[in-house]
């Protein structure tokens, strides 16, 4: 196997059962940053720039990996956000996570990955269905308008989801926490303890 310093493509010379001899190419992979506060704006652009690797990455005839690098406390959850996650999680292609900061809305991101590591010093926090909401979304009567009980019904069964795709097995103390509080926060070991993530770098 060699690097070419034109195109940072990898090839790999195989050989089938007729002693016939292919070469695969092994492209970089596409690196997405996800930082900052998850607003409308910037969620938007993720979900942009995840169609554009993954087209990339269809091209090669062995994709490499699209991997998110999130450094970030989270934010807006909205429809975007929910086909972005579903988009993450169908693709055959491979996907990964490298986590400085996830917190809610992009510990979601993370868990749609299918591997994932944690720096060292990261940190880890995993909301249970939580969102922000205004005075227009409460009724007179003191309760949440039917809308926004849906949406939050809905995250809270995506989250739930990503867990059991991913084969988290939460302790029952992490279970009474979640459902106490309504978060989760995980230190590095923690994570790996229980499957968030395959290692810590």
């Amino acid at each position: 196997m060699y690097n070419t310093e034109r195109n940072l493509c990898s090839y790999c010379i195989t050989a089938n059962s007729k002693g016939e001899q292919h070469m695969r190419s092994h492209g970089p992979p596409e690196i997405i940053s996800v930082s900052g506060q998850l607003n409308k704006e910037k969620i938007l652009k993720i979900s942009q720039q995840v169609d554009v690797a993954l087209h990339r990455l269809s091209l090669q005839s062995e994709p490499a990996e699209l991997i998110l690098v999130v450094d970030s406390c989270g934010g807006l959850v909205n429809k975007i956000f929910y086909e972005l996650i579903q988009k993450i999680r169908s693709t055959k292609i491979p996907t990964a996570a490298k986590i400085y900061k996830a917190y809610s809305a992009s510990a979601m991101l993370a868990l749609a990955t299918t591997r994932r590591e944690i720096e060292t010093n990261g940190a880890f926090c995993f909301h249970d269905g939580s969102m922000e909401i205004s005075r227009l979304d409460i009724s007179k009567d003191g309760v949440l308008t039917p809308a926004v009980a849906r949406n939050l019904e809905e995250m809270r069964n995506l989250n739930r989801s990503l867990l059991v795709h991913n084969g988290v097995k939460l302790t029952d103390d992490m279970v009474q926490l979640l459902g106490a509080t309504g978060k989760l926060e995980l230190t590095p070991q923690k994570c790996l303890d229980v499957g968030i993530v395959s290692r810590i770098v």
